[in-house]
């Protein structure tokens, strides 16, 4: 590998055994090789942090080995930002412990934006990956949603991502030039526990109102289906509208202190927020409509 870095590998992990092994060994089958590997380690319980140590000193400057304070877990984004402030390379690509990238994810994300010096972050489509657990389940790609191969200036992703009309990519999926996105602070830490489910689109919302994006057509990013991701996991506990309300009011408050917040942007938080303000009404659209007429004369004459 070359002395002067091009790319460092920012790789999070919490107790991640069960997949870290394959996933390294995918960052090590990369067909571009001027990369360094960050594992920052949130704590971990399980024998990740032994796995971590030993790539760490088995390949010496080129993976390294980081920690919270007294091994502390202390969520997702601020292990990410730990990883990034410790990154030497000039761009950054993100990798969640249980994903696998295609052997030339790294080859042609850094020609991306090595010939587009505008765009300060790229991501494309990416494969939601059943068939590593059961091989007759194919897996599904997820489009971008938008127009590809080309560049999004601010803020025009914002709209189009929070009224759903683009896909949101994976952090796997995502590489970004490591002195422009400094500039955005990073992370939201605040995202812990099961807000953390939407913390890459915090990230994202900063990006997309001040950075140019390329957004492409490839795919290079497996995204493993398990049971016991974070997105399941919030879910499962009925407690994805919480999550995503808790996204909604960051953004919001994000733009609106930027002074981007316009009557497009406030339209959409309008709507989107509505179900998680009115969950009663929001609950009334799926009745029947002779049932929704009763219960909402009912509610009337109850004085609701």
């Amino acid at each position: 590998m070359d002395s002067k870095i091009k790319v460092s590998v920012v790789l999070s992990f919490l107790n991640a055994e069960r997949f870290l092994e394959e996933t390294v060994e995918g960052v090590f089958a990369q067909t571009f090789r001027n990369w360094e590997l960050l594992l920052v380690d949130d704590g971990s319980t399980d024998r990740s942090t032994t796995l971590a140590r030993e790539y760490a000193e088995k390949h010496p400057g080129v993976v390294h080995y980081f920690e919270h304070h007294m091994h502390r877990n202390r969520g997702l984004p601020a292990s990410r930002n730990v990883g990034i402030k410790h990154a030497r390379g000039e761009y950054v690509a993100l990798l969640d412990a249980d994903d696998l990238w295609m052997p030339n994810k790294l080859e042609r994300q850094v020609a991306i934006l090595d010939t587009h010096a505008e765009a300060a972050l790229v991501y494309g489509t990416w494969l939601q990956w059943f068939s590593w657990a059961d091989e007759k389940q194919a897996d599904l790609p997820v489009l971008p949603g938008i127009p590809s191969d080309r560049i999004y200036a601010p803020p025009e992703l914002l709209g189009l991502t929070l009224s759903n009309k683009a896909a949101s990519p994976c952090p796997s999926d995502m590489m970004f030039r490591k002195a422009r996105i400094n500039n955005l602070g990073g992370f939201e830490e605040s995202f812990l526990g099961t807000f953390a489910m939407f913390e890459d689109q915090a990230f994202l919302i900063k990006v997309y109102a001040e950075l140019p994006v390329y957004v492409s057509s490839e795919c290079w990013d497996h995204y493993r289906v398990h049971p016991d991701q974070l997105c399941a996991t919030v879910i499962r506990a009925g407690r994805k509208q919480e999550a995503e309300y808790f996204f909604l009011s960051f953004a919001q408050e994000y733009l609106s202190r930027r002074g981007q917040l316009d009557p497009e942007l406030r339209t959409i938080f309008k709507r989107r927020m509505w179900p998680h303000r009115h969950p009663f009404m929001e609950r009334l659209k799926h009745f029947p409509e002779h049932m929704t007429s009763r219960v909402m004369r009912l509610f009337f004459r109850s004085g609701g």
